[in-house]
């Protein structure tokens, strides 16, 4: 299972990490301007579907369908089995649907623990390693019937909506949840499905943000009983362009980005600390350049890997052991604490560094293009104090 996990990822989630690649946002949006008004969370959903495998090739997308139909097939024969009864009246009680190895406590909103009576976490299923059993309640069955009638042969389409309700009934029959809160599920092919699913049996399908978000076409679509965002910018761009159908948006703050230490006037060891999210090799490769030249002035740096989405092998390779930071040994409290200037493109480190008080710099180096596009896909950072990094690099020079 872990091997067909790990063939999936490569073969399916390297063209949405947008690593190597800068997207079009004006074809983005011309796209979604011809995608048709949805009717139903049927509709929705596909719409949300067709953002997705907009990333794909046509042999891809049809290598994908064609690999699927054998699973959709089994989740059609599922349909034959007796219906799982769901208990009529939920308890009092929010559902956390938690990913594996991803903490969720520092951005979680607060105010949903005082609303119900009782919290229970629960592993996402999909994470367990467990062999899967197909199982769904009369109303998941309804809505599977009409997936399955408007498209017959969206096998990839197909299984993905029979897996997401099988597990959703799963979680309601165990834990009867009043409300499930998942999080990093944006891009959720079976989004609209699961939440008329819940709110047809009396219950609400939430979601919060885990980091500050680009405008991106696989988020289209998304919907929600209520979504919990860090700025009003995203509203507008989830509802006005993402063509996003949700109940209700409630603006928070959360604990990541709000003020928690105090890092006194101590002299920091190092002059900046770069923060990588997804960068391409040509942009670590620039980088490690820039970090060179600023060694030999004096000017201490290092950088720090995304825990999962980094190119460790290529970072490994421009830079030695000494400059690179293990985010999962040291604190991004003593990382702080450490450097003056907190560097990066499009990492959520930047918003948590601006709270802290820390000066934050921008990077319009190493990937221009990308940085060219960051006002297209609403990047709220910038509307944030911040400095560039052509700016910074420029002082420098002059102070030579």
């Amino acid at each position: 299972m872990s091997f067909i996990r790990t063939v999936y990822k490569k073969f399916v989630i390297g063209n949405i990490k947008e690593t190597d690649f800068e997207p079009d946002v004006d074809q983005w949006l011309a796209f979604l301007r011809d995608l048709p008004v949805p009717r139903d969370c049927i509709d929705e959903s596909y719409n949300k579907y067709r953002c997705r495998c907009f990333h794909f090739s046509a042999v891809k997308n049809a290598a994908l369908n064609l690999a699927s139909l054998p699973l959709a097939v089994w989740s059609w024969i599922a349909l034959l089995g007796r219906d799982v009864s769901l208990p009529e009246r939920p308890a009092d009680r929010l559902l956390i649907e938690r990913k594996e190895s991803l903490d969720y406590s520092d951005v979680f909103p607060e105010e949903l623990h005082s609303r119900y009576a009782e919290t229970v976490e629960i592993l996402d299923s999909r994470t367990k390693g467990e062999s899967m059993r197909l199982s769904y309640s009369r109303e998941a069955k309804s809505i599977l019937r009409n997936a399955l009638k408007r498209h017959p042969f969206s096998f990839y389409y197909l299984f993905w909506l029979a897996r997401e309700l099988s597990k959703h009934c799963a979680y309601i029959r165990s834990d009867n949840p009043a409300a499930i809160a998942v999080y990093i599920e944006e891009r959720n092919v079976a989004g609209p499905v699961l939440r008329f699913f819940y709110e047809s049996v009396g219950r609400r399908y939430l979601s919060f943000m885990h980091g500050e978000y680009l405008l991106r076409l696989i988020q289209g679509y998304m919907s929600f009983s209520e979504y919990f965002i860090w700025d009003e910018e995203y509203e507008r761009m989830f509802r006005e362009i993402l063509r996003c159908n949700i109940g209700k948006y409630s603006l928070y703050t959360p604990r990541k980005l709000t003020k928690k230490w105090d890092f006194g006037q101590t002299e920091p060891e190092y002059y900046l600390t770069y923060y990588f999210s997804a960068e391409s090799k040509e942009s670590i490769i620039k980088l490690g350049e820039i970090v060179s030249q600023l060694e030999k002035s004096g000017k201490k740096c290092k950088v720090r890997p995304h825990p999962r989405y980094s190119r460790w092998d290529a970072i490994r390779g421009v830079f030695s052991a000494e400059q690179i930071e293990d985010p999962r040994a040291v604190s991004i409290e003593e990382s702080f604490r450490s450097t003056r200037y907190v560097v990066g493109l499009t990492t959520t480190v930047l918003s948590e560094a601006f709270y802290e008080g820390k000066e934050i710099v921008v990077d319009d180096v190493t990937s221009p293009e990308k940085f060219a596009n960051l006002e297209k896909r609403h990047f709220v950072v910038l509307k944030r104090s911040h400095i560039l990094l052509s700016d910074l690099l420029n002082l420098l020079g002059e102070q030579k």
